[in-house]
């Protein structure tokens, strides 16, 4: 993937925690001078499917398997993983029961498709001026919705046209990959409780690498 090119603006971050070992310590240092390595790095996102640009084809779970959506709107993965008696055991695969990692990977798809539900883009500028043009007096919510869809369109155009740049490209993308690192680190540090959490910030880094290459 060149510089040049970059995926969808809007994408699925999913961090899985069976690979957060090999996000503990990535060579952020070298990704931000080094373009190629900023690529594999983001890549590998994209690749072990931490990254998605659309939910189409499953997501994956906690346990590290692709679940789908299924007709209940729930995602399913389905397994035989399931020891309810009010169902064959079969994690879905359509409705139904559903296993702990699929039935959280349906709540965090819930939460996320409710965030995007309030992001809805305003009428069209034109349109509220049209309006406006018949009104003698069109009063402060007419001037107020369409200052808020000006905004709106102008936000847009920014978003596409920042986008677009290769070298801001490349920020997000390094953007993502310290995000994904830090996700790595805090759930690491949640399952070291023997680390002094009274240490400044570096030596508690430090000592987190350092408990991470003992049990590795």
């Amino acid at each position: 993937m060149s510089d040049s090119e970059d995926y969808q603006d809007e994408y699925i971050f999913r961090p899985q925690q069976h690979l957060d070992a090999k996000w503990l310590n990535p060579d952020l240092q070298d990704a931000l001078h080094d373009s190629v390595s900023l690529n594999v790095l983001y890549n590998s996102l994209a690749q072990d499917r931490e990254i998605y640009f659309e939910a189409r084809d499953g997501l994956v779970n906690a346990s590290g398997v692709t679940a789908k959506l299924g007709d209940s709107g729930k995602y399913y993965c389905g397994l035989r993983n399931l020891t309810c008696t009010c169902c064959d055991g079969l994690c879905g695969p359509h409705s139904g029961c559903a296993c702990a990692s699929c039935a959280a990977l349906s709540s965090d798809e819930e939460r996320r498709l409710a965030l995007e539900a309030k992001l809805v883009a305003p009428p069209s500028s034109v349109w509220f001026i049209d309006g406006i043009k018949w009104k003698q007096e069109p009063g402060p919510e007419c001037l107020q919705s369409l200052m808020e869809s000006m905004i709106w369109e102008q936000r847009i155009k920014a978003i596409n046209t920042v986008t677009s740049c290769p070298i801001i490209s490349q920020i997000r993308r390094l953007i993502v990959l310290c995000n994904r690192h830090l996700v790595a680190v805090l759930r690491f540090t949640i399952a070291a409780p023997s680390i002094d959490y009274l240490l400044n910030p570096v030596e508690r880094y430090r000592h987190l690498l350092e408990s991470f290459e003992v049990n590795r």
